[in-house]
């Protein structure tokens, strides 16, 4: 029994007994759609070796790693001339009339311009933005009225942030067992 184990029932070992080894179980990566992602052996390899030995599952710990990160960088504020009759971090429970507020492309591209990719942390932003953890119920009124908006601190995507942004994961996710060159392009 997985419980009996201490190990969380949406997460596998893939080294199992004798019989398991025999039949080839592997890892299955937890979360994962059935046709859609990378189902190559070395990358359930890697991620197996993430998930239980160097970053194993932890929602606080990659939730905190994520607001850390978003502290460390700066957080986006509205700009002046981007007032809204709400505030988008305190939305209200259903979605107040006019939402979401928007803006003259002429006006937003002005504040950031299309040509500049430096990051500015005052921008234009008229959707609400909602805790995963304390305002999943007013993330699904707006959903219900299918209005656009922002959820912060979910869970699976920290724990994705907190992956990806790990020294070397994505030098090893990008190349994986294989010896090919991948093809880009610049746009000067």
């Amino acid at each position: 029994d997985r419980a009996a184990k201490g190990q969380t029932p949406e997460y596998n070992t893939g080294s199992g007994g004798f019989f398991s080894r025999l039949r080839g179980s592997r890892y299955i990566i937890p979360e994962s759609l059935k046709r859609i992602g990378n189902k190559d052996t070395w990358y359930a390899a890697l991620r197996q070796q993430y998930d239980f030995d160097i970053l194993p599952k932890d929602d606080e710990r990659s939730i905190k790693f994520v607001q850390d990160t978003r502290a460390r960088n700066g957080a986006y504020t509205q700009t002046e001339a981007a007032q809204t009759p709400y505030d988008i971090h305190n939305c209200p429970e259903y979605p107040p009339e006019g939402y979401p507020i928007q803006w003259p492309i002429l006006e937003v591209t002005k504040n950031w311009p299309t040509n500049d990719a430096t990051p500015h942390h005052e921008i234009y932003q008229g959707l609400c933005v909602f805790d995963y953890r304390t305002e999943l119920h007013k993330a699904d009124n707006y959903r219900h009225a299918e209005l656009p908006f922002v959820v912060r601190d979910d869970p699976a995507a920290a724990r994705t942030a907190e992956r990806w942004m790990h020294p070397g994961y994505l030098d090893k996710l990008l190349m994986g067992e294989e010896d090919i060159q991948r093809r880009t392009e610049y746009s000067p």
